[in-house]
């Protein structure tokens, strides 16, 4: 995301992109889906048992800047919905894709190649099973 903070900073009179716990509130309800034990209270408050929620951190490779910019690009409206003010959405929003693409391509030169890590947390759990007694 640091990348992305310095991206839109090269955007005149923008706003700044959000810290990260911000952005990671905004791409869902506002709570911290993003906390293994905030998910592990949520399927207990649910009635779930044995519960796991794990953080599973995945790399891959990115192709070249293009093909960030595009996997990011679907997150960015989001998070300027969330973040800005309407007038700041409508005013820098449309330049955010074209200074991004400008400064990965800066970072990352030639269609080159780097890597990208992603966090995802995995929850598994089980619902109890509730026994009938028939008279």
């Amino acid at each position: 995301m640091s990348d992305v903070c310095k991206a839109v900073a090269t955007v005149t009179g923008a706003p700044p992109f959000p810290d990260h716990q911000t952005f990671l509130r905004s791409m869902g309800d506002g709570k911290p889906w993003y906390h293994a034990q905030y998910v592990k209270q949520k399927l207990q408050d649910h009635g779930f048992e044995d519960i796991k929620a794990e953080i599973a951190p995945d790399s891959f490779i990115i192709d070249n800047a293009a093909a960030f910019v595009e996997l990011f690009s679907g997150m960015s409206g989001q998070f300027i919905s969330q973040c800005w003010s309407e007038d700041d959405c409508a005013r820098y929003g449309v330049e955010i894709k074209p200074a991004l693409m400008k400064y990965m391509t800066k970072k990352y030169p030639d269609g080159q190649a780097f890597d990208l890590t992603m966090v995802a947390i995995v929850a598994s759990a089980r619902k109890p099973l509730i026994s009938e007694c028939v008279l």
